[in-house]
């Protein structure tokens, strides 16, 4: 504990006396976490810096501030703090990467590495580029917000979930998916998945696709289950038979596409209406 408050205070005395630079800069404790908790961070320079334990930034602002090639060796907790325009390009997290209730609005993670799981809940990461980042753990985001988000060109490893989030106008143009991939209960309005890659099982469970784009996927083996899909463009995607009747149906008479248990009891009502 006494080595961690002479860390903090070390840090805090050196940008009084108008340090904004730590280039290159080993952080690390024998003992505990870094407490960076709580502290105003922003528009700092931590480019290149390694973080040998892990790392607290709970209640802390790092508006502006550059973790550019910052290697992140534990975990890194982010509770209620503020990342506006926050830079983490090319940074590597080789532990957990816990975002909560935290917001990265217009932040950057390009060709950032993350190593460990990811879980983030209750995050804004609208307008936040992630083109050509590695999950290489267990990416799960529940009740986020990523309007206007870029996973251009992004490769995931293993079970990669959205849950309850806003993926607006979001872009997984090429994004690599080898293993399972989720979207429950979220609203993807205009997202773009073109020639994306779903190398394992795909979940489509009550999400509205509205005015999206499937270009290019294969969803043959895709278990899709509720949800909308109003004016989707699938120009070159492969579809299974079943799903290609449900969205004529479900185009024409504008309703929901039915659980799986309640498939043959809706089309049968439905196709004797059409009689």
């Amino acid at each position: 504990m006494e080595q961690q408050k002479m860390n903090r205070a070390l840090l805090m005395s050196s940008i009084r006396l108008g340090n904004r630079d730590f280039i290159g800069v080993i952080f690390e404790t024998e003992c505990g976490n870094i407490d960076l908790t709580h502290l105003d961070l922003s528009g700092l320079n931590f480019t290149g810096s390694v973080f040998r334990s892990k790392v607290e930034f709970d209640y802390s602002n790092l508006d502006n501030s550059n973790f550019t090639k910052v290697v992140f060796e534990d975990g890194v907790e982010i509770d209620n703090a503020t990342c506006f325009r926050t830079v983490f390009d090319e940074a590597v997290f080789e532990g957990k990467f816990l975002p909560e209730s935290s917001i990265f609005l217009e932040g950057s993670f390009k060709e950032t590495v993350f190593a460990g799981c990811v879980n983030a809940e209750d995050c804004d990461f609208t307008n936040v580029d992630f083109t050509k980042s590695k999950f290489l753990g267990d990416p799960s985001f529940e009740n986020c917000c990523f309007l206007l988000a870029k996973f251009i060109d992004i490769v995931s490893d293993e079970n990669f979930s959205f849950s309850n989030c806003v993926l607006n106008q979001s872009d997984l143009t090429r994004a690599k998916f080898k293993d399972k991939f989720e979207i429950e209960d979220s609203e993807c309005l205009s997202v773009k998945f073109i020639d994306t890659s779903f190398e394992g099982y795909i979940k489509l469970i009550e999400s509205v696709f509205d005015k999206s784009v499937f270009s290019n996927i294969d969803l043959r083996e895709a278990r899709i289950e509720g949800g909308r899909f109003t004016k989707v463009n699938f120009e070159g995607s492969k579809l299974s038979a079943d799903f290609l009747l449900l969205l004529h149906l479900t185009q024409k008479f504008k309703v929901a596409i039915p659980e799986s248990d309640q498939v043959i009891d809706i089309l049968k009502k439905i196709l004797s209406l059409e009689k």
